[in-house]
């Protein structure tokens, strides 16, 4: 990965055969507590970020393609503060 924690994705066939794997993450911690596939089979990942945001320790969203390619990142910039701000 990319920083000092990075989120790791991984999409796994019935078989336990792996189709993918993606790292998400900027130069910091980057951590995802949550995870749900969404209706176009991409996911939606609720964490927390240092590399981005307001702060210190700032909430993100993230969702992807199908595929597991970031398409947008919000960061604790929406809400955060200058202080932690995790979910």
């Amino acid at each position: 990965g990319a920083g000092l924690y990075d989120i790791y994705l991984v999409k796994v066939d019935a078989t336990g055969r792996v189709l993918w794997e993606r790292t998400v993450g900027g130069p910091k911690s980057d951590t995802a507590y949550g995870v749900t596939e969404i209706a176009d089979g991409g996911l939606a990942l609720c964490g927390s970020t240092e590399s981005l945001g307001a702060g210190s320790l700032d909430a993100c969203l993230v969702f992807t393609d199908p595929d597991g390619h970031p398409r947008t990142f919000f960061d604790g910039e929406m809400e955060g503060g200058v202080e932690g701000d995790t979910p």
